[in-house]
């Protein structure tokens, strides 16, 4: 049976703020048991530090050391912006990713161009981060670094494979497994070179500028194809 019924974060933040919680065990449990904290993203500037979101997310964030209550954090957490649900899932929140290639080399990719479809969730991420950490600066806790912890941020990150998961299947949802500009093509292509061992261009497919997809396995020299997403920025075939 669940410690609070769904959506009262008023309860859990009287709860937490209230002698009643007087022991880390209690309050790691209640933690636990929230499974619905929202935000409302046309309210953002308007939280403080008495509000009852701000007191729960404050909570949360002094047990980032914890993997099992940032995870029941990540899974209760939503973000409404723009008749859209957000939710932090497993795909960490950042602009760029780094890619170290061969000793003292390495690439920046932009998330905006491998994630084209989560750019304006991370945006508002960002946003709602930058708020949560301005709103507590007073008292530095807590701090920007651990809420971004807490919000699944990772900066100045090298290269793993749960990112590039997350662009492969980004693909495969949204695009039938379809490249859709170069940067996403160089990406692919810099780390199935880097993980020859992973079958990372499997089902990926290019388009060339007839329209026609090919599968990105079957085609050795591809930079001979006059593919569609170079000739709509217009570059020459």
């Amino acid at each position: 049976m669940d410690l609070l019924p769904q959506n009262e974060i008023k309860q859990a933040a009287r709860l937490l703020s209230s002698c009643k919680l007087s022991t880390e065990s209690t309050k790691r449990l209640l933690c636990k048991k929230i499974n619905h904290l929202e935000i409302d993203y046309t309210n953002l500037t308007t939280l403080t530090q008495t509000s009852p979101e701000l007191i729960l997310i404050k909570e949360y964030a002094g047990y980032t050391h914890d993997p099992s209550i940032t995870e029941a954090f990540r899974e209760a957490f939503i973000l409404a912006a723009e008749n859209t649900e957000y939710t932090i899932d497993a795909v960490p929140i950042q602009n760029t990713v780094r890619v170290e290639y061969k000793e003292d080399n390495s690439y920046e990719f932009a998330i905006s161009e491998l994630l084209p479809e989560r750019n304006q969730e991370i945006i508002l991420f960002q946003e709602v981060v930058q708020h949560i950490a301005h709103v507590f600066k007073p008292s530095g806790q807590p701090s920007e670094e651990q809420l971004k912890k807490l919000f699944n941020f990772k900066t100045g990150a090298d290269i793993d494979h749960e990112l590039i998961g997350s662009v492969i299947r980004d693909l495969k949802h949204h695009h039938d497994g379809v490249v859709q500009n170069a940067t996403q093509l160089a990406f692919l292509l810099l780390v199935q070179s880097l993980f020859p061992e992973k079958d990372y261009l499997e089902d990926i497919k290019i388009e060339t500028a007839d329209g026609v997809n090919y599968d990105i396995l079957t085609l050795p020299h591809l930079y001979l194809l006059p593919l569609s997403f170079l000739e709509s920025a217009g570059y020459p075939g």
